[in-house]
């Protein structure tokens, strides 16, 4: 934004040079008048480059930054269907069985959060989502009674991280983004710390 300004500044003041009455001030010094003109022209050239670059380099960011949430999209949403159909082949096999058969886990997901990238384009809503989500899923044991929670919050950060590519690409703004992800339906019916299990807790960022 600020090459452009000086952009049009220089253009600005190269048209009034133009003008009869600059023009005979200028006129009286040629020497100068064009050298000033030869470097208005340069620095007009030299930021324009540099604008096009920054804007170039910012859409490519983007495109990246689209293609890692993306995938990782399609990585959480596979897990989730593969869990709830392992969650249905288990149903009657005995405990020892579904211990040595858990959900697994979107280790690309803890990679996605400790991005450099993702972390200058993502809103502090939608990061604050995703890692109590990601702290959940972690403490969260994958065997029954509670392997649908695990489920729960799996759905929970594809349906976030489907916002969250919206919004990259345009579709909808920072505020529909964000009062989407409070619309979101809570995927734990369980808040704050209260025990699941004698070594599982459930963690909630406390309200602002």
């Amino acid at each position: 934004m600020t090459y452009i300004f000086f952009i049009i500044f220089f253009i600005i003041l190269g048209i009034i040079s133009f003008i009869p009455k600059v023009g005979k001030i200028l006129n009286k010094n040629a020497f100068g008048t064009h050298f000033i003109l030869t470097v208005i022209a340069t620095l007009i050239g030299v930021f324009t480059a540099i604008s096009i670059s920054n804007i170039e380099e910012n859409s490519k960011e983007k495109q990246d930054v689209i293609k890692i949430l993306t995938a990782n999209y399609e990585t959480v949403r596979g897990i989730k269907n593969y869990s709830t159909n392992l969650k249905e082949a288990l149903k009657e096999f005995p405990d020892s069985v579904r211990k040595n058969n858990p959900f697994p886990y979107p280790e690309s997901f803890d990679s996605m959060l400790n991005n450099d990238l993702i972390l200058r384009n993502i809103s502090s809503e939608s990061l604050n989502e995703l890692t109590n989500n990601q702290i959940n899923i972690k403490r969260l044991n994958s065997s029954s009674p509670h392997s649908q929670y695990y489920i729960s919050l799996i759905g929970h950060i594809a349906k976030v991280l489907k916002l969250k590519i919206e919004f990259q690409k345009g579709h909808i703004n920072l505020q529909i983004l964000n009062q989407k992800i409070d619309q979101l339906k809570d995927p734990l019916p369980i808040k704050d710390s209260i025990n699941l299990d004698n070594n599982i807790k459930i963690y909630e960022t406390p309200s602002k």
